[in-house]
């Protein structure tokens, strides 16, 4: 048995579990009221799919306090699994921080430890515990080997079986459990530049809407994109369960005011970028995220698997599938809107991604005029695969994005081996201070290797 933490609300979370069997195990919930709350146990497999996705659920538990800590317990039959997670407050009080994670690029086969290294001391307790944590794509090399970190050359992975092989190791179960943790998918937890072929991968698709591309959508839908359903919503979805998985699982608004979250899924809704209409994301997903930034009644975080400064890729690589990957610029209509709402959004923008294999702090002003400030935190990688990525050592730069551009400056950036982020939003009186540190990953320990505070409006 597994249970993972899931979305936290103020008064409701969300457990994934991994039962020994199908059918439901027996509950208990204990925290503060959890007598009169209300459990239920959402099945995610359908019927006719192999049996490891007959055991996988997510329980969702209701009418909770806010601000408490929980603990749920799985059992049946002697064996018993059990996960903690805690609910949000109603509003996050002014002076009082409210710390989330950041990591992406997890490959098992080259850990340094991350389970022994999470959270860090200065997150490991009630006074400013690490609220969720924000896993931004490629959980897991589907494309590599999970002992050396190697690409897989000739043979197609067998999807749910990656993914229990993973995640039910020691390793990465016991580190999944220490936050709630959501997710989005990038181009390894399916291919090489997913939906695009790999010229090195033999059995990549080249197109969308193949049968291991359909595949490895179905095993993100079982273990990942649940963890991302609100708790209500998944209890009463019924039938409409799998079309939420694939929906509001993959981009979705949190808000915990005064902060407010859009977490906008780039990968599995994505064409190919030479496609007669090319997009990143569903148009749906994008119209949602630009009416987000549009409407911001305080500062805003924006959570992508890439970063949104970027260069388009190389005609080389574009045409061939070579080595370096398709980026959000080599979709431009979606690009300008996407850049043209964030930065002219009524209030400062935070954008939190991963991808690069390298971590970095950008602060970015429109030009001419700038009406907001957006700052781009990228972590990266929680393990490092065998092939590794150079910091861009310029201090400042242009990005381009159709009828505009922005200047970016560079507060940090750093090549370490494996890293984490961790961010603090602090409500203050007609502002809001950012704390944000990158954590070196290794010898049992989180190492603090760069902080920096700013100030958002």
């Amino acid at each position: 048995m597994m249970v993972v933490p899931g979305r936290p609300s103020a008064r409701a979370l969300t457990f994934w579990v991994l039962a020994d069997a199908p059918g439901s195990p027996a509950l208990q919930l204990t925290g503060a009221g959890a007598a009169q709350a209300r459990l239920a146990v959402v099945p995610l497999g359908l019927p006719g799919e192999p049996a490891l996705a007959q055991r996988i659920q997510l329980v969702t538990c209701e009418a909770l306090q806010p601000d408490q800590r929980y603990r749920l317990t799985v059992s049946r039959d002697g064996t018993f699994a059990e996960g903690w997670s805690r609910t949000f407050p109603d509003r996050v009080a002014q002076g009082v921080p409210f710390t989330v994670a950041l990591g992406s690029c997890f490959c098992v086969g080259r850990s340094r430890g991350i389970d022994a290294c999470y959270p860090p001391k200065l997150h490991d307790g009630d006074a400013d515990p690490i609220r969720f944590r924000v896993l931004a794509g490629d959980q897991l090399y589907m494309d590599a080997n999970e002992s050396t970190g190697l690409p897989i050359l000739a043979t197609a992975p067998r999807p749910l079986e990656r993914y229990q092989s993973q995640w039910s190791s020691l390793l990465y179960g016991s580190w999944l459990g220490r936050s709630p943790n959501l997710m989005l998918a990038d181009d390894h937890d399916f291919w090489n530049d997913y939906p695009h072929g790999s010229a090195w991968l033999l059995w990549s698709e080249s197109r969308p809407g193949g049968a291991l591309g359909k595949a490895l959508d179905r095993a993100f839908s079982l273990f990942q994109a649940p963890l991302n359903l609100e708790a209500g919503h998944a209890a009463s979805a019924g039938t409409s369960l799998q079309s939420r998985l694939s929906g509001e699982a993959r981009s979705f608004q949190l808000d915990v005011p005064p902060l407010s979250f859009f977490f906008l899924d780039t990968r599995t809704g994505r064409t190919r970028h030479d496609s007669a209409q090319p997009h990143f994301c569903s148009p749906d997903s994008l119209a949602r995220a630009l009416a987000w930034a549009r409407g911001l009644t305080a500062p805003g975080v924006l959570v992508l698997p890439q970063p949104l400064v970027e260069s388009r890729a190389s005609a080389l690589s574009r045409s061939l599938g070579t080595v370096l990957d398709v980026n959000l610029p080599d979709y431009p209509a979606d690009y300008r809107a996407l850049w043209q709402a964030v930065s002219s959004a009524p209030h400062d923008v935070a954008v939190l991604a991963g991808d690069i294999h390298y971590t970095r702090l950008y602060s970015i002003s429109r030009e001419p005029v700038a009406k907001n400030r957006v700052y781009e935190i990228v972590s990266s990688p929680l393990a490092r695969i065998p092939f590794s990525t150079t910091a861009n050592a310029a201090i400042t730069g242009k990005v381009q994005f159709g009828g505009g551009s922005a200047r970016w400056t560079k507060l940090f950036a750093a090549n370490p081996e494996a890293t984490y982020s961790t961010i603090s939003f602090q409500p203050m009186s007609g502002y809001l201070r950012l704390w944000v540190r990158a954590w070196t990953v290794g010898q049992g320990q989180a190492k603090l290797g760069w902080e920096r505070s700013f100030t958002m409006k």
